[in-house]
């Protein structure tokens, strides 16, 4: 089975780091724990040529005061062209107001702080877990479910 991707596209990795730790500490346990890879994008175009590559991953998308209306853009641009992608919008408490907007526009979830992430986990893996696999030929199948990979 192919891991979820999470994709983060933000200017300073901040939410990255956070997530992480948040990952590690709330499925330490479990049976694929590991099983979301995290991407992190510095751009709008950054993150629209990884879709390209992984048309259905998660993608957590930040929305600061400077960046709205990129924000909304690629929200948009994801809601038409990938659609077997699920966005969610992280943004600091004072642009809470973006909500219903984001919301509107296709995002599945609001952040409004780094505190509220834990809120996004059980998204992130639901999402991963009903992504199809991609349909790989039979010789990367069979790499694929090596141990050690290609």
């Amino acid at each position: 089975m192919q891991p979820g991707t999470l994709v983060f596209c933000e200017r300073s990795g901040r939410w990255a780091v956070a997530w992480r730790r948040l990952w590690a500490r709330t499925l330490p346990g479990r049976s694929g724990a590991n099983s979301i890879r995290v991407v992190e994008t510095r751009s709008v175009s950054e993150c629209l040529e990884t879709l390209a590559e992984l048309p259905a991953a998660f993608v957590a998308i930040e929305l600061t005061a400077k960046s709205a209306d990129k924000a909304l853009e690629l929200l948009f641009e994801l809601m038409t062209r990938f659609r077997d992608s699920a966005a969610a919008v992280l943004a600091e408490n004072e642009l809470a107001e973006y909500e219903w907007l984001a919301r509107e526009m296709g995002a599945v979830h609001f952040v409004a702080s780094p505190r509220h992430l834990p809120s996004l986990v059980e998204m992130v893996r639901r999402h991963a877990e009903r992504t199809p696999a991609p349909d790989l030929g039979l010789r990367q199948e069979i790499w694929s479910r090596l141990p050690w990979g290609d």
